[in-house]
């Protein structure tokens, strides 16, 4: 239940690797499985000593990394130097990773909750397995995050930050609408729900648009910018994400 702001260690970088449609599910993984080495050569590239340690998560597979400590106070850019790590990856491999219909989640929060490795989700029914034995942290990834020239915030990010305040009819929403309160809040939904600052984000869209206590557009973009915990102010997020949200929303 920690805040961003509570996390005083950053020691860890993964990446998901997921698939939007899950159909022939089985044969798109086998398909990422061969080209998961291609991967390992990327890193071992771009700054790291060691290849990713990999884990099944019945629906594609967490690349992951360890690193030594770094203290927040001393490098509080560490959350966008991951994710500029993480887009670069993306980038690189965009054109293969759209003929098999891969996504990539971006997984930069410092503050994240993380799949126990040999369950299952209840909607998916495929066990997770990690393939890691001993941790072995890489000091030269770490190294190489920290050398990373940061670019210039993004225009999307401006674009959200232009939005300056939450709506009026959203403000006396909030404080006569116990449902809304809880979901605001980051609280009210079962466990095996997504309860990721993005998961929230949607389910408040979702609740505004079915209830129809807001169906405008540049409202609903307003509130998700201005939520405290949500994925705009917590991770950095910008117009794009926003605009998706609202979207699988709309047509969910």
């Amino acid at each position: 239940m920690a805040l961003e702001s509570d996390i005083a260690i950053s020691q860890n970088l993964f990446i998901d690797l997921d698939f939007a449609d899950k159909k022939y599910l089985d044969e798109k993984i086998a398909s990422l499985e061969t080209i998961l080495p291609q991967f390992d050569e990327y890193f071992l590239n771009k700054g790291a000593h060691h290849p990713p340690v990999k884990a099944y998560t019945g629906q594609g597979y967490h690349l992951l990394f360890s690193i030594p400590r770094i203290k927040i106070k001393d490098h509080p850019d560490i959350r966008n130097r991951i994710k500029m790590y993480q887009d670069q990856f993306r980038e690189e491999f965009s054109k293969t990773f759209g003929d098999i219909g891969i996504k990539v989640d971006s997984i930069h929060d410092l503050k994240r909750m993380v799949k126990i490795y040999g369950t299952t989700k209840k909607d998916v029914g495929r066990l997770s397995k990690f393939y890691g034995g001993q941790r072995h942290e890489d000091a030269g990834l770490r190294k190489h995050l920290l050398a990373m020239k940061l670019s210039e915030p993004t225009l999307e990010n401006k674009v959200v930050e232009s939005i300056k305040e939450l709506p009026q009819l959203f403000k006396a929403l909030l404080e006569r609408d116990k449902r809304l309160q809880e979901l605001w809040s980051g609280k009210g939904k079962s466990e095996c729900s997504d309860t990721s600052r993005s998961g929230f984000d949607f389910s408040i869209v979702k609740y505004l648009l079915k209830t129809g206590m807001v169906t405008d557009i540049n409202d609903l973009s307003a509130i998700l910018t201005h939520r405290p915990n949500g994925a705009v102010k917590g991770s950095g997020k910008g117009e794009s994400y926003v605009k998706h949200t609202i979207a699988n929303a709309i047509l969910k």
